[in-house]
């Protein structure tokens, strides 16, 4: 497995797929049964699931009453609800799993933040990349390999981003390690059943990242990395070895997925950014948009482009900075795809039909895996 491809978050699915994309085929089966999901209070005394938009929430805590996407949601102390991807705010996103009742509200059972709002951050006009790879000691387990990641974003001289992942595979499974930055402990790194896991902090508030302790800021100044198994150092690296990139092209691999919901909280689509090797893409599906209609994708106000949509009302499309066959090209004043926050598809009146934050993944993999859509969006509603 090459480890600086898929340090961050998910395992690679070894199936290459085709020019015609036919996941695009799974995810939209997919997205069709969470919209089923959102509708299901049509269903009254059945199980069902809903994704929407927080709109209202008790005033005193989350036990209570809250409104997503316009249903009454009954939540209780014995509501399970993770928090993993953000805080439950108004303005976020959220999947329910619970009870219909006869007047249409739900009694939820769990409950999943899957994207929130977040601060608004003007774009970077220039990003520092840096990357080295971690070396395992004599105590490490055999095969045990690591790699660290440095990113700074400025607006000018402004810093107004920085992000600091490190990630390990092979080593023991289900077992609690600790990341040193210069002899400062930056936090814990818990394996899975495999030995693999990983650590991201960030300045920012994003889905996954911890708070970068002020101490390790400015990043671009830190140069040991040590992850220790209580006193004993078992991967370890130097910044002086990393390999940089302060260009608009980094060149190690990249993933960030956008959930696409209407202006009511259903998701409706999916965007994929991706960074391998040299190449740079998005790729794109949404359904039930206007029929054959043209609609504009549009990241962070920069038209990427216009494409149709087809007589039901189904879109995809991949743009690419090496686009091939009915690929088209990424603008290059949009790159890097890394420094992208939101996606909008907007209609020939500029009106935005979907709209979705961007949320890095913890390890970049196969960008159409249907594990990925599942793990941002829940699993189909049965």
């Amino acid at each position: 497995m090459n480890l600086v491809a898929s340090f961050s978050g998910y395992r690679p699915v070894r199936r290459t797929y085709g020019r015609h994309w036919p996941f695009i085929a799974v995810m939209v089966l997919f997205l069709l049964s969470l919209a089923i999901g959102a509708l299901a209070h049509n269903h009254p005394q059945r199980e069902g699931k809903l994704v929407g938009k927080v709109e209202a929430l008790p005033p005193d805590g989350l036990v209570g009453d809250w409104t997503v996407a316009g249903v009454v949601v009954h939540v209780t102390a014995e509501t399970e609800i993770d928090q993993e991807h953000g805080q439950v705010q108004v303005g976020g996103v959220v999947k329910i799993e619970g009870t219909f009742r006869t007047d249409g509200s739900l009694d939820a059972k769990e409950v999943e933040v899957l994207a929130n709002p977040g601060p608004v951050t003007p774009p970077a006009d220039s990003k520092v990349f840096g990357v080295v790879k971690l070396q395992p000691t004599a105590a490490a387990p055999v095969e045990a390999e690591g790699v660290a990641l440095i990113r700074v974003f400025k607006l000018g001289d402004t810093v107004v981003r920085e992000d600091f992942k490190v990630g390990v595979e092979h080593l023991l499974p289900e077992h609690m390690y600790d990341v040193f930055v210069d002899g400062v402990h930056a936090g814990a790194i818990s394996t899975d059943g495999e030995g693999e896991g990983h650590l991201f902090l960030s300045t920012a508030s994003l889905p996954g990242a911890e708070p970068l302790p002020p101490e390790l800021s400015p990043l671009l100044d830190r140069q040991q990395v040590e992850v220790r198994d209580g006193s004993t150092v078992i991967l370890t690296g130097n910044f002086a070895d990393a390999r940089w990139d302060g260009g608009g092209h980094p060149q190690r691999e990249y993933l960030a997925v956008a959930p696409l919901a209407s202006s009511e909280g259903v998701v409706m689509g999916l965007g994929v950014a991706e960074i391998k090797e040299s190449k740079q893409t998005l790729k794109l599906a949404a359904f039930f948009l206007p029929a054959t209609a043209p609609v504009t994708v549009v990241v962070d106000e920069q038209e990427l482009g216009t494409v149709q949509t087809q007589a039901n009302g189904y879109i995809h499309v991949i743009f690419s900075t090496q686009p091939e066959d009915d690929q088209l090209p990424l603008p290059e004043a949009s790159l890097p795809v890394s420094s992208w926050q939101k996606l909008e598809l907007r209609d020939a009146s500029g009106e935005v039909l979907l709209s979705g934050e961007f949320m890095p993944t913890a390890r970049p993999g196969t960008a159409t895996a249907p594990g990925q859509v599942r793990r941002y969006l829940g699993r189909p509603h049965r």
